[in-house]
């Protein structure tokens, strides 16, 4: 049988997307869905006149800043411009900090303890990428705002909400404990090694039986039991950050109690969240994407203490092809699921495809 005939017998399949052309699929698509050249802005949905939102918004900063380290010749310049468009969601009512949206009211701007924690985490990372003091300063100010949403109700924790403090939210103590912890080692400073091991420990209060991170406590002390992945991938990276921080002072002959459990942790994420079958997540992308940044951290803070890893964690390239072919729609566009393709008449957003390219580009990266 010659090769013809062999194909038309099994069926012929097309050569799967190598890496370089799945990021550059990404690259444009979120170049001609989601930048309005008229107006000079990203737009929070395809196909709307509309203006990001902030949370959406510290995505794209965060995989420009990454893929600036990578690829400084297609990334720095639209990390740069990308910046520079920050300016429009800065308030200056005490503590000066991002609001969700520009054009807000001076007096009372809508501010999320989140929103601004990631831009901080985003900022760190372009800071990484170009050591320009100017993102250094960025995820200070950061700092300064996370620490204003802290008080000693519930024993600690950051409010989600600066006008509505109803809650307070593992979305924004793990990150806060990340982005703490990151400025530590850059800037030696041990007030943000206190705040980053104090917040670390604030969210470990709402880990189930499971070890999962539950997602918030209200004021009266009841947890929202509801689950999703980037809380306790948040806690693994911070819990990494720690113990990496911890046996660089001190080597350790045995795996810390604290790591042991970041590793427990992982392997109920992975049991949880990931569809190994299929190489696909169930989770919404927007969470989804820091599972795969946590991994690569247990593999980091295994190989600082001379440890193998005890677990089989996932092959992220392999998740951002399966992810990439199954669940695009036919503009190249991803909803918010990261195990199917979108519905009919769902809003498409710029976190979708933004936080595909940033796992693509996290692929990258040295383990």
């Amino acid at each position: 049988m010659n090769a013809l005939i062999l194909a038309l017998a099994i069926g012929f399949q097309e050569p799967k997307q190598t890496p370089e052309q799945i990021e550059s699929a990404l690259l444009s698509s979120l170049d001609n869905h989601f930048w309005d050249a008229k107006h000079q802005r990203w737009r929070e949905m395809a196909g709307k006149d509309d203006q990001v939102f902030l949370w959406g918004y510290s995505v794209l900063l965060s995989t420009f800043a990454i893929g600036a380290k990578l690829d400084p010749a297609t990334y720095k310049p639209r990390m740069e411009k990308a910046f520079d468009g920050l300016a429009k969601y800065w308030t200056t009512k005490a503590p000066g900090a991002y609001a969700v949206s520009p054009g807000q009211n001076p007096k009372n701007p809508d501010r999320y303890y989140d929103d601004n924690a990631w831009v901080g985490l985003a900022a760190i990372e372009a800071f990484d990428a170009t050591h320009e003091k100017k993102y250094l300063e960025i995820a200070k100010k950061v700092m300064t705002y996370l620490r204003s949403g802290e008080d000693d109700k519930l024993g600690g924790g950051i409010y989600w909400h600066e006008n509505k403090k109803e809650s307070k939210n593992a979305c924004v103590s793990a990150p806060a404990a990340m982005l703490a912890l990151k400025l530590f080692l850059i800037t030696h400073d041990e007030k943000l090694r206190d705040d980053g091991e104090r917040w670390l420990a604030w969210t470990s209060k709402l880990a189930d039986k499971d070890l999962l991170i539950m997602d918030n406590m209200n004021l009266d002390g009841k947890i929202d039991r509801a689950k999703w992945s980037y809380n306790s991938a948040c806690y693994i990276e911070a819990a990494c950050l720690r113990g990496f921080i911890v046996t660089r002072e001190s080597p350790v002959t045995e795996i810390p109690p604290g790591i042991v459990r970041v590793i427990q942790m992982t392997d109920a994420s992975t049991d949880r969240w990931l569809e190994p079958d299929q190489n696909l997540v169930n989770n919404p992308g927007m969470f989804a994407m820091h599972l795969f940044e946590a991994f690569r951290a247990v593999n980091q803070v295994m190989y600082q203490m001379r440890f193998p890893s005890k677990l089989e964690l996932p092959d992220t390239g392999q998740y951002v092809a399966s992810i990439f072919e199954k669940c695009r729609n036919d503009q190249g566009l991803l909803g918010e699921q990261w195990n199917r393709k979108p519905k009919p008449n769902e809003q498409l957003k710029l976190m979708y495809t933004a936080g595909l390219l940033r796992t693509c580009l996290v692929a990258r990266r040295q383990p």
